[in-house]
């Protein structure tokens, strides 16, 4: 047998006992007497009698005047009665308390919470808790689910998310990057608009730092940039470019040894050029030197 079991026997009986010497003696308390709380909260109400009372007796829980849970001396060891959210409980500390647990509180549930005591020969007691349930004015709104409610004295208020506009009901996201003035990107970026704010994305050749788009130097590392070995890395900003080096040709990621014919139709601006320069400079001996030959002989023949 439970320890609970075996005491309400003992109460039980010792009712009787008291019963035939004629004491009744019974206090009745609730606690706490007055709760305030929100909706979808839980509470707690004791109601603790002692003394001692004739056999034969019954406790009632009601709010107002509706009876909400009931024990009596007959059901000792059966369960308590209980409801979806009402539920009755025992504790037995010192003296018998009943204790009634309410759960998932709604706005309804503010009011008075009766514990009635009484016995089979007409004694009564009554204890009293006042449970004020704060409503939420926004449990029932029609704010937009890009929108905040926030309730107020005489209702509630929407106010739409960062990134959205609108009156708090209808609330439209804001294309950041329709605006240079609305987004932070950089030159080195692109802006990307998302639901209820824009990121940054760096453009190619660029790597993230976190806080900007800094240029990344291909030429430092040959898994980027892919350049010939006979071939010339110049970082730029953004990319790079590859140039076969002379004597090779190709697009740079691939460079071969030039014939004769490819090195001259490859670098034939460089040969035109310096020959040109190289006829120039001959002509300008020869003048020179025709103009020496001819002065020497004026002054021979006029010796």
């Amino acid at each position: 047998m439970s320890f609970r079991g075996l005491l309400g026997i003992i109460v039980y009986f010792g009712c009787i006992l008291l019963s035939v010497n004629g004491q009744q003696n019974v206090n009745l308390t609730v606690t706490p007497g007055t709760v305030s709380t929100s909706s979808g909260e839980r509470v707690e109400l004791q109601c603790i009698f002692s003394g001692a009372w004739m056999p034969g007796y019954n406790l009632q829980w009601k709010k107002g005047d509706t009876p909400i849970a009931e024990k009596s001396s007959t059901t000792i060891l059966a369960p308590f009665a209980s409801t979806s959210r009402f539920s009755l409980s025992m504790e037995t500390p010192n003296d018998i308390i009943y204790v009634l647990n309410i759960t998932a509180l709604e706005k309804n549930d503010t009011g008075q919470y009766n514990c009635l005591f009484s016995t089979n020969n007409g004694v009564q007691q009554t204890a009293s808790s006042r449970v004020v349930v704060d409503f939420d004015a926004c449990e029932n709104n029609n704010c937009s689910e890009n929108a905040t409610c926030v309730a107020t004295s005489t209702g509630y208020t929407c106010t739409c998310f960062d990134g959205f506009t609108g009156d708090g009901t209808t609330c439209t996201d804001i294309d950041e990057c329709s605006d240079v003035n609305l987004n932070n990107c950089t030159a080195n970026a692109a802006c990307v608009n998302t639901i209820g704010g824009y990121q940054c994305v760096c453009l190619p050749g660029f790597n993230d730092t976190g806080e900007s788009c800094v240029d990344i130097d291909e030429c430092q590392n040959l898994e980027l940039s892919k350049c010939s070995e006979n071939a010339t890395c110049t970082n730029s900003e953004p990319g790079f470019e590859c140039t076969c080096a002379f004597g090779f040709s190709g697009n740079g990621t691939f460079c071969e040894v030039s014939t004769v014919e490819k090195l001259l139709e490859d670098n034939m601006p460089l040969i035109v050029g310096v020959t040109a320069a190289v006829i120039a400079v001959v002509v300008v001996i020869i003048i020179v030197v025709i103009v020496k030959t001819t002065s020497s002989k004026k002054d021979y023949q006029g010796m």
